[in-house]
């Protein structure tokens, strides 16, 4: 190897060293690390007394850089049950994302640049037949450049 390879290699090694160690500069991008939320609720209609329940789990983490830039990247599961008429239908969706964005000011004013969406959702229907929907999308700038959707369902 010549002596600029082995400089290129040593550099780098060290450069992996100080990020590893969490060496980085002042004005670096902030982020407070990986938050995680659990939640559940249900509601019943008083009326009919149909319910819904949701309960889940998500996870993000958002990195903010000094030019404004702001990444976003996450994942959760979620479960549902839904009785209505007497017949329950539960769903169990697992879900995630990264998106990034070059100015984002609030859920309404951003300018994203990239939003890259997984998801899968499992019904189980009172029959007793399974339905699973999976979903991989990818936008670049508010506009779609990939989208593969998949349905398969399973009679009892």
């Amino acid at each position: 190897m010549s002596g600029n390879a082995w400089r290129r290699v040593v550099l780098g090694f060290g450069a992996l060293a100080l990020l590893s160690t969490g060496a980085v500069p002042a004005d670096a991008a902030s982020s407070q690390g990986m938050q995680s939320t659990e939640y559940s609720m249900c509601f019943t209609d008083e009326i009919s007394g149909d319910t819904f329940c949701q309960a889940g789990t998500e996870r993000n983490n958002v990195v903010r850089t000094p030019s404004g830039v702001l990444v976003s990247q996450g994942a959760g599961d979620v479960s549902v049950i839904q009785t209505t008429s007497g017949e329950t239908t539960s769903i169990e969706n697992t879900h995630r994302y990264v998106s990034v964005f070059r100015n984002y000011v609030d859920p309404f004013f951003n300018d994203p640049q990239v939003i890259r969406i997984e998801a899968s959702d499992t019904y189980t229907l009172p029959d007793g037949s399974t339905c699973t929907i999976t979903a991989d999308n990818l936008s670049v700038k508010r506009e779609l450049k990939y989208q593969r959707d998949e349905d398969t369902c399973h009679a009892p």
